[in-house]
């Protein structure tokens, strides 16, 4: 019986991303934002409310379902956990995060911290949550501040200063975070890619100083793994597909 459950939450979500038989293809009006999950749905802000929504093979936009989670002017959603259920807004001046489950919000972190979010990812696991804010100036050199959180209880776990970019950060699996500095090497500014380990709490350089890791810098309209963009037009979404969909393992298929 477990595994006829199991079955059919697998085939629910299949159906959401890529749609069943009974799939209805649209183009959302009214949108003011939209924002990825890493499991690839797509979540849409309109006045009255959010949205998720699948992505068909094609990039059609299909089987929006409202959604009842906090909306307000004052906030805006950032990231997605699906599988916990769990959303993380900004505001002003605080990150906070909303799990539909209890129906209970806890506070990530706030103040200077939480300043000017620009985009922010879920860890694999869902255990922390990083984002860029915060862009200050030192001369006529811009940096920005990566943030790195506990996702479940709140509160900093890592932070950088010298981010080179708010998109210059990627999960590159589910302990690491991969990042790039901008650093001043003897007078001369020069970046430098830099890993943080969540599971032991350090920062390691990557072997001379490479960048390669950062294969889908962050942006809160491009899907985790950099196959669709959702472009906002006259408030219209539509999904503009970057690079080809993976390909299955035929070895693995009957």
């Amino acid at each position: 019986k477990m595994k006829k459950i199991k079955i059919f939450i697998s085939i629910l979500s299949i159906c959401l991303i890529v749609g069943c038989a009974a799939k209805k293809a649209t183009a959302p009006q009214d949108v003011l934002s939209a924002v990825f999950s890493p499991q690839g749905y797509l979540y849409i802000e309109q006045d009255d409310g959010y949205s998720v929504c699948g992505i068909d093979t094609l990039g059609n936009i299909i089987n929006c379902q409202p959604l009842e989670i906090p909306h307000s002017d004052d906030f805006r959603l950032i990231a997605i956990d699906t599988p916990n259920n769990r959303y993380f807004y900004a505001g002003d001046d605080s990150v906070f995060m909303f799990d539909r489950t209890t129906g209970l919000t806890r506070p990530m972190t706030r103040g200077a911290f939480a300043e000017n979010v620009e985009c922010a990812r879920v860890s694999p696991t869902g255990e922390f949550l990083a984002f860029s804010s915060a862009l200050w100036k030192l001369g006529d050199v811009s940096y920005w501040r990566l943030v790195i959180v506990d996702a479940i209880e709140g509160g900093i776990v890592h932070y950088c200063d010298s981010l080179l970019a708010p998109d210059a950060f990627q999960w590159i699996n589910q302990n690491r975070l991969g990042y790039i500095i901008l650093w001043n090497a003897q007078g001369k500014f020069d970046t430098l890619g830099a890993m943080f380990d969540t599971h032991r709490r350090v920062v390691l350089s990557t072997r001379d100083r490479t960048t390669d890791f950062l294969q889908v810098p962050c942006n809160p309209v491009l899907s985790y793994d950099g196959v669709w963009k959702v472009n906002i037009i006259d408030s219209v979404a539509t999904i503009e597909q970057l690079k080809q969909l993976p390909q299955p393992d035929e070895e693995q298929n009957p």
